[in-house]
């Protein structure tokens, strides 16, 4: 469990728990190989919209809680990361996910969620999780579009009609949950990204990772090497390890624009600020109202 202090404002800061969805053992190797740890990624992100929030890391998969002295009343909203567990596997690592993502959402604390987030939240609130019969979405999915409730969504502001976004998923959403909104979709996934919202209740989740650094996907790719090769997603590694340079490349120097051009890539996937607007707007329309009604 880790806290971070926050910079000095005119009244309290909001607290957001990163609710760390993924063995810690299982982010060592993305970290060899160049990329950001689930609550690194999200410290980031956050900081880019909110920087003075007050933070609090509770690695949740691997047993952990809140801090002594702290309530589930005391947060003002709570992210949940991605994770490369299956919420249909059973496992306690997972149960208890499940159990304090239904707490925290019947006690009216906002709740946004990358990925495994909203497979999580989906399952624990009456939806269905599977295998994307399309299989693996991996590196950037394509022309993400806001359905028509999604059009005039807060959490699109700033995106356009159609988008690309940093992902990785072999799991998702295929039964969503009562009174909840589909609110994007593509051509791999027909659930993007979820809305539920009832007697103030709000949770909020996206099937891609805004939270995801070039850095982060270049990792990832490497590590998969094989297993992309073996389910046709690539023709070799050769092809894999010029894409993975490329990744870094552009990660180091986004003003790369032959890069940029050769992969396909626009504002929504390297400016920071774009790519992780998703998150801002959910600040900015929950938790900060919730800071100021306490």
């Amino acid at each position: 469990m880790r806290t971070r202090t926050a910079a000095v404002s005119a009244g309290p800061p909001a607290r957001v728990m990163i609710f760390h969805g993924a063995p810690a053992a299982s982010q060592q190797a993305i970290v060899a190989h160049g990329g950001q740890t689930n609550p690194q990624l999200f410290e980031r992100a956050l900081a880019l919209h909110a920087p003075d929030l007050d933070l609090v890391v509770v690695d949740v998969a691997d047993g952990e809680g809140l801090p002594a002295g702290m309530a589930i009343g005391d947060l003002d909203g709570v992210v949940i990361t991605g994770s490369p567990l299956n919420v249909y596997d059973g496992s306690p690592a997972v149960t208890r996910q499940i159990e304090l993502a239904r707490e925290l959402y019947e006690r009216r604390v906002p709740v946004y969620g990358s990925c495994w987030g909203l497979q999580l939240m989906a399952q624990a609130l009456g939806g269905v999780v599977g295998l994307n019969p399309n299989g693996r979405e991996i590196g950037v999915a394509r022309n993400i579009a806001p359905t028509d409730p999604g059009r005039d969504h807060f959490l699109f502001e700033g995106k356009a009609a159609a988008f690309d976004a940093l992902c990785t998923h072999v799991d998702d959403v295929q039964g969503v949950p009562p009174q909840a909104v589909v609110l994007a979709c593509n051509g791999h996934s027909a659930v993007q990204a979820l809305g539920l919202e009832q007697d103030g209740r709000s949770f909020l989740g996206v099937q891609y990772h805004p939270e995801y650094t070039l850095a982060t996907i270049a990792a990832l790719l490497e590590l998969r090497m094989d297993r992309l090769v073996d389910e046709g997603l690539a023709g070799g590694r050769g092809e894999l390890t010029a894409l993975v340079a490329d990744l870094r490349a552009l990660d180091a120097d986004p003003s790369r624009r032959d890069v940029a051009w050769r992969l396909g890539l626009d504002r929504h996937v390297l400016d920071p600020v774009t790519r992780t607007a998703e998150i801002g707007n959910w600040l900015r329309a929950r938790v900060m109202p919730r800071r100021a009604a306490r």
